[in-house]
């Protein structure tokens, strides 16, 4: 069997193939995650990716896995490194499935070992028992060191879009955004300037429940013969059942920019049908059988959308300034060029009005 190198793993498929050695295991609690095993993976070439199995899976690989174990890892996903601290300079990590699986593989060099750190600033902690009670005293004592909770939250219904936009939600700038500190909803006008492929541009959903459909391998025996070629099927983690009818939904990661700075936004399925003009179906063809391995392929029916300006509302999650995750969703889009011109036209407005307000400050 074919297998994948390390430094090619990109998020747009699960269907990946590697051989690797465990080169360090640990495990890790936090409260988001709770329990999870953490692990780095090395190939021959020396790449070196995190892996990560999540506290529902833990029984069911822990029995498996090992440090200086090699090993070949079937079918898994592909995500974002993000965090306060990474132990990876790789873009990406892995994070096991329930249908993730093992082979065995030739044992790799014993010289795979050994990694360089990547170091931020900052290192989350959490406080347990007694911990709690010695840093509130702390606190108390050294009062000059100030503790601030901030409670945020809103309600907005019955509003119209433009209302939405143009009045209820704060404009901000990219430059605003990726220096923001808290969770908020935001207005931004930008221009998109590329779709990132490695990303994948659409996903096979469910038709009954519309969620993301898995490719899992159909064989559950395995021989231990890397010539065999795995064969896959569809397999829906809501409905618990195989092969559904499955229909396909945009998942497009834009980057875009505005006169500040760039950033990437993520549009799903309704939001991309407003920039596109047409479902995602239309593009993708009717057959049943899509060819996920090729859903990094841009067609060139997305290019109508680059170098556009678009309204966007879009969402500041708490990932966003903790872990540095740069990407934000996106929970409204304005496409209408009457009311985009007419959203520039109140933002240089504003912009006079605050250079005049300066001049008469500095003056009087």
């Amino acid at each position: 069997m074919s297998t994948n190198a390390v430094v090619d793993l990109k998020p747009f498929k699960t269907m990946w193939n590697i051989n690797v050695k465990v080169i360090r295991l640990w495990k890790q609690y936090s409260t988001a995650g709770g329990e999870t095993i953490e692990m780095v993976l090395c190939d021959l070439k020396g790449g070196k990716i995190q892996a990560s199995v999540k506290k529902e899976l833990v029984a069911q690989y822990e029995p498996f896995l090992r440090q200086d174990y090699s090993l070949m890892l079937i079918n898994f996903a592909v995500t974002h490194s993000c965090g306060s601290y990474r132990t990876m300079s790789h873009g990406y990590r892995i994070s096991f499935l329930n249908t993730t699986r093992f082979r065995p593989c030739e044992k790799l060099p014993e010289d795979l070992s050994g990694f360089s750190l990547v170091h931020d600033e900052r290192l989350p902690m959490v406080l347990w028992g007694k911990f709690i009670c010695d840093v509130s005293e702390a606190m108390k004592v050294r009062d000059d060191h100030s503790t601030i909770f901030v409670l945020l939250f809103g309600y907005m219904n019955g509003v119209s879009d433009k209302d939405d936009f143009f009045i209820h939600t704060p404009r901000t700038t990219i430059a605003q955004i990726l220096e923001t500190k808290q969770v908020e909803k935001c207005i931004l006008l930008c221009t998109i300037t590329a779709i990132n492929s490695d990303m994948g541009w659409f996903y096979l959903s469910c038709k009954v429940c519309s969620k993301n459909i898995l490719s899992v391998p159909t064989s559950t025996n395995d021989d231990g013969n890397d010539d065999d070629d795995l064969k896959y099927m569809n397999y829906c983690v809501k409905c618990k059942t195989y092969n559904h009818v499955t229909l396909p939904r945009y998942k497009l990661h834009l980057i875009v920019l505005d006169n500040t700075s760039n950033t990437k936004l993520l549009v799903f399925d309704n939001h991309a049908m407003q920039l596109l003009s047409q479902p995602c179906l239309q593009i993708t063809g009717s057959s049943n059988k899509f060819e996920i391995e090729e859903t990094n392929v841009l067609p060139p029916a997305l290019n109508i959308i680059i170098g556009k300006m678009f309204l966007f509302k879009i969402q500041i999650e708490r990932e966003n300034f903790v872990y540095k995750h740069k990407t934000y969703k996106v929970l409204k889009v304005i496409t209408n060029k009457d009311l985009i011109s007419d959203f520039k036209d109140s933002n240089s407005q504003n912009g006079s009005r605050k250079c005049l307000l300066m001049t008469f400050e500095k003056h009087s």
